[in-house]
């Protein structure tokens, strides 16, 4: 694989100090859980990709949990930035997953239930490989859940991600369509299971800065 030099917002723009303060390393250095409301497939395909870039350059491996176009998109934008997904796979180091069908796998009457999440997130990142032992997660699930079940349930994922994320090395980044059905409240409460709110850009939101 070619040597690859990642800029942007996935790379610069998000450090867990509370002032905002920090490089890429940082990020390396102390997982975190952000979340981001994304418009438009081009956009959404450039910075998942180069979320996920910035993880591989710094030796992480990385799990998808989108659906089947959106993970064809970002396919795509890792072969934008010289990477091979395919090289990727067979080494360990990628692994994808259709959000809807992890959901169902992780729900009991509708709702997530912590010993099938934990089992599954323990399973599915035991067999990626890594030089640090670190994983960079993408993940749509809330927002399937925010279309089919209650904001209950989508609060309650995203408490089980945020207790996952503090406990290993992981870093989650949460995606969530513009147009989701979800109301105001509702994601402002969601907003707040996370260390870090992104604007449309990538960039920490001005906001919650």
């Amino acid at each position: 694989m070619a040597e690859t030099r990642v800029t942007g917002p996935a790379l610069h723009g998000w450090s867990p100090r509370a002032d905002g303060s920090g490089s890429g390393s940082d990020l390396e250095e102390r997982p975190f859980h952000a979340v981001w409301v994304y418009d438009g497939v081009a956009r959404h395909r450039s910075i998942v990709a180069a979320f996920l870039a910035a993880g591989f350059v710094a030796g992480s491996s990385a799990l998808i949990l989108a659906t089947p176009e959106h993970t064809s998109e970002i396919m795509t934008g890792l072969r934008e930035l010289s990477f091979s997904p395919d090289a990727l796979r067979r080494s360990g180091r990628l692994t994808t997953r259709d959000a809807s069908a992890v959901l169902e796998g992780i729900a009991v009457n509708g709702r997530p239930d912590p010993v099938r999440f934990t089992s599954f997130a323990d399973g599915v990142l035991g067999s990626l490989a890594g030089s640090r032992g670190r994983v960079r997660i993408y993940s749509e699930i809330v927002d399937v859940v925010c279309e089919r079940q209650s904001a209950a349930s989508a609060l309650a994922l995203e408490a089980l991600w945020d207790r996952y994320a503090a406990t290993h090395a992981a870093s989650v980044l949460c995606g969530h369509a513009a147009g989701s059905s979800t109301d105001h409240r509702g994601r402002q409460a969601i907003c707040g299971h996370h260390s870090h709110v992104l604007a449309g850009d990538g960039l920490p939101h001005p906001a919650a800065r």
